[in-house]
């Protein structure tokens, strides 16, 4: 490994909030809206993120709630059509399903992709989105 001084990295970040209309299931797609984008190329329509090339750290965590504590959901980043990273799951301890795992992933784009957040299972359809438990936190170095 060689260290070169010279090179000049920076980090940009984008921070995006997460939204359902009516309730969720299986194979949904969560959508998103930039609250503060500093990611030069990233742009955002419905359930989209469209990235610029560079080297990202993504993170997420979508809070839900549901009447019955035996209910469940998982959900994972999709990129390019492909699953990818951490498996995110629900707590089956409360009625409300804001105590869930974050989902993270790690990768390089040589051009431009897209990133979308899906729903992987659900055990009923009835979930309702709590934005106030959900963030995209997508870092970029170039």
């Amino acid at each position: 490994m060689t260290y070169r001084g010279d090179l000049d990295l920076s980090v940009e970040l984008t921070d995006l909030e997460i939204s359902f209309s009516g309730n969720f299931a299986a194979n949904d797609y969560m959508n998103f809206s930039i609250r503060n984008n500093n990611i030069t190329g990233l742009s955002v329509s419905g359930n989209t993120i469209t990235l610029p090339a560079g080297s990202f750290l993504v993170k997420t965590m979508i809070g839900a709630d549901r009447t019955l504590d035996s209910d469940d959901f998982t959900y994972q980043l999709e990129l390019d059509g492909s699953l990818v990273g951490t498996l995110g799951q629900t707590e089956t301890s409360s009625s409300r399903k804001t105590g869930v795992d974050h989902v993270a992933v790690a990768f390089d784009l040589e051009s431009t992709g897209s990133l979308k957040l899906k729903i992987v299972s659900a055990t009923a359809s009835s979930w309702t989105v709590n934005s106030d438990y959900c963030y995209v936190l997508i870092m970029r170095s170039v």
